[in-house]
């Protein structure tokens, strides 16, 4: 049935997700169809929330945003993933009002609880509230265990990774044995997504603790330019302080 729109929807999300499981956001988003090329609304909106996680795996959450308002989209699933664009853009007022909006939908499933626990997680780790952060996560791995689901998460980005690495203690083990489960069995290791080579570049620079305009200029950008790079680089690295940042770069040998 190649006709079909729901099938030729899952066919270019499977595409997507496992070329961004391999770190090639480009060929990700070459493997959806065009904004707008699906006119049924569920493989839309399927369509716009693969668009938007791709665009906010690769640090551009003004993209993400589009995505999502491109399509009359339904449900709480659009306004988590909303929300955690808005969080990476640093609209905490923002955030609240969309989670608030999805957990409040009737239409709330297991899958968006878990998500918008995740989201919300994310928020308090960028809060530097680590220990509501995370219990918030282990809500959430509880929440997913008995149906072991693992899209929430592997969609999160690597600040849960490094999360959870700082979960210690009897009461969190379950936690990490139900995430390690969710991974297949996975050792944690470093970043989802590699650093390009222009955010070691800036990463360099904050290591030899450099400002934003001293790195803009050393490095001919613009200061908003540095700016977009350092949040991709705090994503990617699971941190939201430069000093966290160039330990766990380090950690990783990165630098």
């Amino acid at each position: 049935m190649p006709d079909d729109p729901v099938l030729a929807a899952e066919a270019a999300v499977l595409r997507s997700r496992l070329e961004l499981s391999c770190g090639r956001w480009q060929a990700a988003l070459d493997a959806l169809p065009a904004p707008g090329a699906a006119d049924e609304p569920w493989p839309a909106q399927r369509l716009a929330l693969t668009r938007a996680v791709v665009e906010l795996a690769r640090g551009d959450h003004r993209a993400a945003v589009a995505a999502v308002h491109d399509v009359p989209a339904d449900g709480p699933a659009p306004l988590i993933t909303l929300a955690g664009a808005h969080l990476v853009a640093g609209r905490p007022d923002r955030v609240r009002q969309l989670l608030d909006r999805a957990g409040g939908s009737a239409d709330l499933s297991l899958p968006d609880r878990v998500a918008l626990q995740l989201v919300r997680a994310h928020a308090a780790v960028l809060a530097d509230d680590r220990t509501t952060a995370r219990q918030l996560l282990v809500d959430a791995l509880d929440a997913a265990r008995p149906e072991r689901l693992r899209r929430p998460f592997t969609d999160a980005g690597p600040w849960l990774r490094h999360l959870l690495g700082g979960i210690d203690g009897a009461t969190t083990a379950p936690a990490r044995g139900a995430w390690l489960a969710a991974r297949g069995g996975a050792a944690l290791r470093g970043p989802v997504h590699s650093l390009s080579s222009r955010e070691r570049e800036v990463l360099g620079c904050v290591q030899r603790m450099m400002t934003a305009d001293e790195i803009a200029d050393e490095l001919r950008l613009s200061v908003n330019t540095v700016k977009t790079h350092l949040r991709s680089v705090y994503r990617k690295l699971g941190v939201s302080r430069r000093r966290d940042a160039v330990e766990r770069a380090r950690e990783l040998h990165v630098l």
